[in-house]
């Protein structure tokens, strides 16, 4: 590896490690509550580092969030599965998102931030449903293809299916009504979302 090739990846490196570190601290402290030096030496890295990546803590903010938003979804590809199991397989890829404590963080944190902060409630809301909307409209999409659902407005049906989920697993964590869900819980939420949608738009023979 040549010198710049070396330094580029040390600085990527110190990067993740700066965000990972900032998203920790926020989420538990709340973002008024660090300093960046206390981001630098959660991160181990000095502070000179962090402010050559991250000058002030609204940058380190948002990169925090697409760090969540980029999160590995373990989604199945598309087309490699039947519409169906497809669908389950995003469900349960979005319940987990949504039971992420990271992001429970972060959405009070939007909340509390929402005067101070422009754009990170949209930021956030991002994060948790902007990974799965081209896969579920894929899906929807390969359905209404082969006739195995009737679907006059793939918006308002995605919007339906998340809705189910997010209704029974973030709401409740949101507002300290439970706690993290039972073993279980996620995969009977998504199972009777599944039965909802496809009563609704399965073709009739």
């Amino acid at each position: 590896m040549s010198n710049p090739e070396f330094q580029a990846a040390r600085a990527e490196k110190s990067r993740e490690k700066i965000l990972n570190a900032a998203l920790g601290l926020f989420v538990e402290r709340g973002f008024e509550e660090v300093a960046l030096k206390d981001i630098a030496k959660a991160a181990k890295v000095s502070t000179a580092t962090l402010f050559s990546h991250y000058p002030q803590k609204e940058a380190l903010l948002a990169g925090a969030i697409d760090v969540l938003a980029k999160m590995r979804d373990e989604t199945t590809a598309r087309n490699t599965l039947p519409v169906s199991d497809a669908l389950r397989s995003i469900g349960l890829s979005y319940a987990r998102r949504l039971d992420n404590p990271m992001l429970l963080g972060l959405i009070r944190m939007g909340i509390l931030l929402k005067d101070k902060a422009e754009g990170l409630g949209q930021a956030v809301n991002d994060a948790w449903r902007k990974p799965f909307i081209n896969r579920l409209n894929d899906v929807l999409d390969q359905g209404v293809e082969q006739r195995y659902w009737l679907i006059t407005d793939r918006n308002v049906a995605a919007r339906q299916f998340f809705g189910m989920i997010t209704d029974a697993i973030l709401w409740p964590r949101l507002f300290g009504m439970s706690d993290a869900a039972p073993a279980g819980y996620r995969e009977a939420v998504v199972d009777e979302a599944i039965k909802t949608f496809m009563t609704r738009y399965t073709v009739k023979d």
